[in-house]
């Protein structure tokens, strides 16, 4: 589908390809291709125009533009944030496999010394120098970003997080844990994900927290592996045992009154949307968002590489599409009870249950 393009086109396109370095050796040959993506990719999401972008946790598949709920903030004319995603993308690509016009992919020398999988040092080698790669990249970034606040402030502050748990980047991770954990009495957090898995430090951070929060996860109806063939199709099981498990730990921790579970339910659709809104203690407008495409799981903090903004505004007028936009969502939430999985359609089957044990940290 691409080649042509790089045949016809070849000064004005190029086609990179993330590859991690956990896929590898003996495992590279006996995952097939189906399931691979299980062991890690890329899951950044930005696209971008000149001087403008969307942010979205979004894929440019057919289900996206028809019956899939997601989320896309469009920002105009930011030239500072629309230069630091495409200088991201240019770093990614960098140590990313780049495509040939003789549909061959190999890493660029020039820009990166290492090969995610065909050294034998179990991928160590790629990963001390993209981690370092992308510290550099952080470095330059902080750097410009204090030059900026040099100018006139204006009402929204845009900052973008990164995480890159192969690599060793656990930026995103760290200022998410402390949103968590921070969210003051009166506070109400909206939190959804489109694959519910959150991990034990997120919980813990939730758990601490004296906000209200009101968390948003897709009905098995809506998952997207919802009906699919073979073991994939019991993946909704899997995250309905996520679920089940969030739901007792609150209850066990008498807290599923301030920290309330909900499902997405919405005929003939699924659900994919992630992110927080955050409205602050006496206020019934959202301040702050956070949005792309972590999902606030396992694979988001340990497999993939992936990125989000947190969006802080005052502008009333911004802070009113915020609210339009949560209210949109959690319009087909359905409340979770412990009666929710007393139902016989919700019941785990033992060998989804298991599976999903012991690869907790592959969903």
């Amino acid at each position: 589908m691409l080649l042509p393009l790089l045949q016809e086109f070849p000064e004005h396109v190029r086609f990179a390809f993330y590859h991690t370095p956990e896929l590898r050796g003996f495992l590279r040959w006996i995952v097939p291709e189906k399931f691979n993506e299980t062991i890690g990719v890329s899951h950044l999401k930005v696209y971008l125009m000149d001087d403008s972008f969307i942010i979205s946790g979004a894929n440019l598949s057919n289900d996206y533009f028809t019956n899939r709920q997601d989320r896309y903030i469009y920002v105009k004319n930011s030239q500072n944030v629309a230069d630091y995603f495409d200088d991201l993308v240019h770093t990614v690509s960098n140590f990313s496999l780049e495509l040939r016009d003789n549909n061959t992919t190999t890493m660029n020398k020039n820009n990166f010394p290492a090969h995610p999988y065909k050294n034998w040092d179990r991928g160590n080698i790629f990963k001390q120098t993209a981690n370092s790669v992308v510290k550099d990249f952080f470095q330059k970034w902080t750097q410009k970003s204090r030059s900026n606040f040099n100018t006139p402030k204006g009402d929204t502050i845009i900052f973008p997080l990164l995480q890159m748990g192969p690599l060793g980047i656990t930026q995103d991770e760290e200022v998410t844990s402390r949103i968590f954990e921070d969210a003051p009495e009166g506070s109400i957090s909206h939190l959804a994900t489109g694959y519910f898995n959150l991990t034990p430090s997120y919980l813990d951070c939730i758990l601490k927290a004296k906000g209200r929060y009101n968390v948003l996860c897709a009905h098995p109806l809506a998952n997207g592996f919802y009906k699919a063939g073979g073991i994939i199709g019991g993946i909704p099981d899997a995250f309905t045992q996520f679920a089940k498990e969030f739901y007792n730990k609150i209850h066990n921790c008498r807290q599923s009154e301030r920290i309330i579970l909900q499902e997405y339910l919405r005929n003939q659709w699924t659900f994919h949307a992630k992110g927080l809104w955050y409205r602050p203690p006496l206020e019934d407008l959202p301040n702050f968002t956070l949005i792309g495409s972590p999902n606030f799981g396992h694979r988001s903090l340990t497999r993939d590489l992936e990125n989000q903004i947190a969006l802080s505004t005052s502008n009333v007028g911004l802070r009113q599409q915020l609210r339009h936009e949560c209210d949109h969502v959690y319009k087909y939430g359905i409340r979770v009870t412990g009666k929710t999985f007393e139902l016989h359609e919700r019941t785990v089957p033992m060998w989804a249950w298991i599976v999903s044990s012991l690869m907790r940290s592959f969903f």
